[in-house]
């Protein structure tokens, strides 16, 4: 897939040449839509649970808790978030041209 978005990285000329080629599904959304971004549903997740664990972290030991709450991050819940995919897909597909909160 592909995104026509202007703020897509590429310039437009190169995406023209794509637009004819069949075999390509152009997107008319950004490609860093973060309603189509696992990555930015676990980084909230992540932000949340430091929010509730670690009121106040010393800069000194940032990374360390950091990394400490990065490793309780199940499998099953980055299963879970591609999972959703599909779903996630079809309400950005449904919610054209606006916006959707899944």
């Amino acid at each position: 897939m592909i995104s026509t978005s202007k703020t897509s990285k590429g310039s437009s000329s190169s995406r023209t040449g794509l637009d004819q080629e069949t075999k390509y599904s152009v997107l008319p959304w950004p490609a860093h839509s973060p309603d189509l971004s696992p990555i930015e549903n676990l980084w909230a997740d992540m932000k949340k649970r430091l929010e509730v664990n670690h009121q106040e972290i010393p800069k000194a030991q940032l990374w360390e808790v950091v990394d400490n709450e990065w490793e309780k991050t199940s499998k099953e819940y980055c299963k879970k978030l591609f999972a959703s995919m599909p779903d996630m897909l079809a309400a950005v597909i449904k919610s054209m041209p606006g916006y959707t909160r899944c």
